[in-house]
């Protein structure tokens, strides 16, 4: 498995261009601030759930009824069916923001990717200026594209690079 970190503004691609990498090898999207976004929900008032499957698991008999919306699987089994499925070859992180990220993904043998725009399609206001917004030094076993035409061009453009990363002989 390999670890691709998408750097950049928000509003520049990275959701976008971890997107791409879906058409051409097996894939999973994450984001860091996932946990961040449920905790708001939570303290907003919002409802992302009930309760969660993992809350759920936690009662052994529960765990132990098959059920219709599992194609009558238990729940034990149809998570032991899920982790069985092929590791996927990358895992897109969609919202790096710190250095600390950065060397993470670096550490791991993944690749840092920056993602800019030009200076007039750079979002401003509500938050703009903050530290997670801010340009993260560009490391030189990093990579850098620059964001400027349409969707499909944005996919294209980290398709090769990602194909000319792997190239390069990656650590697995």
């Amino acid at each position: 498995m390999k670890i691709i970190g998408f750097a950049g503004p928000a509003g520049v691609g990275k959701n976008t261009a971890a997107l791409a990498l879906s058409t051409e090898w097996q894939t999973q999207a994450l984001a860091i601030a996932g946990p961040l976004y449920d905790g708001l929900s939570g303290l907003m008032g919002m409802e992302t759930s009930v309760i969660t499957l993992a809350e759920l698991c936690e009662d052994r008999d529960y765990k132990r009824q098959p059920t219709t919306s599992l194609g009558n699987l238990t729940p034990r089994r149809a998570l032991q069916l899920f982790g069985d499925w092929d590791t996927p070859e990358i895992v897109a992180i969609t919202d790096i923001r710190t250095e600390a990220e950065t060397s993470w993904v670096r550490r791991q043998g993944g690749l840092v990717v920056h993602i800019g725009r030009p200076k007039g399609d750079q979002r401003e206001g509500d938050g703009a200026d903050h530290s997670t917004e801010q340009p993260l030094t560009l490391h030189q076993s990093d990579l850098y594209m620059f964001n400027v035409g349409t969707v499909d061009d944005l996919h294209a453009q980290v398709r090769s690079l990602v194909r000319f990363w792997l190239r390069q002989g990656v650590a697995a």
